[in-house]
């Protein structure tokens, strides 16, 4: 462990406002080890200048400024690559140097990770609780410079306005148009917003980010921010060439919500919330794409907002019958019933969707008329809205939404 001379030397300059980037040689001294200081955004924030480290990739990242999002989704999918019940992560999967990363946390939040590359001496040469108390330090140290910030000396750009928009950090519209009134991003509607969900997704890729590329090669008109475990794109364009970027999706295992256009910027969290939910209820739809457009999955996000038994009453009761037949004698009434009324009642085309025999179509249909006691021209298209909300509820039985 470090020696209490150690300790006491890095702690004092820390209290006598020794300027964060020397701190950070302090400590990559004590460690003997280079040190990289990322953020939540996976900037790279401080790194040791004196102290760096013999490896491609890592000088690359220092002189660019960032992580790929790659690896930088990786550490924010913590829990899932970590070891249980051990503060940090080594890896080596990124070049031939381990680099050990943990995280700095404070009262509950990450505010970034700090990485130690193993370099000049064996990351095993000292204990782990000297790691942590570094990254302690910084963590802190950190902290109490960005609140000793003048917020007019920041340079404002697009990627901190959304940023700040999705955490909901303006006090009020106004406060938003003083941050962003030079900014041409106010300029930049009608928007969408795009969202990539990296909740799962893990990789060592620290070379290059892909995906980033990728993005912006097919929507080129586009700002790109990490924000809860996504990929939030705020688009004023089109999608150049969506078979690619589907194709690049399935190849990657990852999925694309849309939302809605908008005119008003400062109501960005809002539609962020649509592409966040054209994923969530993408299943609904049936999409054989990875693309998922909010327009097609927003009166299942209205239903959302209540509860099975309130949906209920809002349903025909003509399909709460079909539904009583469903649930107790293994029939597919209503299923039937949606192809058929979907297909304009073709029973050619409602026997190809669910591929069945006509006849066993027509015989159902039938079925479905004697049971209501209707006849063909009382089955309204309006019905559609009922059996959707039967399909919801089936569904957020079963996947718990």
């Amino acid at each position: 462990m470090f020696k209490n001379a150690v300790t006491r030397n890095l702690v004092d300059a820390a209290f006598d406002g020794i300027v964060y980037d020397e701190l950070v040689d302090m400590c990559a001294k004590a460690l003997d080890n280079p040190l990289v200081v990322i953020d939540n955004a996976f900037n790279i924030i401080a790194y040791s200048k004196s102290l760096k480290a013999n490896d491609t990739i890592w000088q690359e990242a220092v002189a660019r400024g960032y992580i790929t999002l790659e690896f930088g989704s990786t550490l924010s999918n913590w829990d899932k690559v970590a070891e249980p019940n051990k503060p940090y992560i080594d890896v080596d999967k990124i070049s031939n140097k381990v680099r050990r990363f943990i995280k700095m946390d404070f009262e509950g939040h990450t505010y970034g990770y700090l990485n130690i590359t193993e370099d000049k001496s064996p990351l095993d040469r000292l204990a782990i609780e000297d790691y942590l108390f570094i990254a302690r330090l910084l963590t802190k140290e950190l902290l109490f410079n960005l609140q000793d910030l003048d917020i007019k000396d920041i340079a404002v750009n697009e990627e901190e306005i959304i940023i700040d928009l999705l955490k909901e950090h303006f006090i009020d519209r106004v406060h938003f148009i003083s941050r962003c009134h030079s900014l041409e991003l106010i300029n930049k509607v009608p928007y969408k917003i795009a969202c990539i969900d990296l909740d799962s997704f893990i990789s060592y890729n620290a070379k290059t980010s892909d995906i980033t590329t990728t993005i912006r090669s097919y929507i080129p008109a586009s700002t790109l921010v990490f924000y809860d475990k996504s990929l939030v794109i705020f688009t004023s364009g089109d999608i150049k060439d969506p078979k690619a970027i589907d194709d690049f999706l399935k190849e990657n295992d990852l999925m694309m919500g849309v939302s809605n256009l908008s005119n008003d910027l400062y109501s960005l969290k809002e539609y962020y919330k649509e592409a966040k939910a054209a994923i969530r209820l993408h299943h609904l739809n049936n999409d054989e794409t990875r693309i998922y457009h909010y327009d097609k999955i927003r009166h299942y996000h209205m239903y959302e907002h209540f509860d099975n038994d309130e949906l209920l009453r809002f349903c025909d009761q003509k399909i709460l019958a079909l539904k009583h037949l469903d649930d107790h004698h293994n029939t597919d009434y209503i299923k039937t019933l949606k192809y058929y009324l979907t297909y304009q009642k073709s029973i050619q085309q409602t026997a190809q969707a669910m591929y069945l025999h006509r006849n066993t179509i027509n015989y159902r249909i039938l079925k479905i008329k004697e049971i209501l006691g209707i006849e063909d021209e009382d089955i309204d298209p309006t019905l559609l809205w009922s059996i959707e909300m039967i399909r919801f509820i089936n569904e957020r039985n079963r996947h718990h939404l």
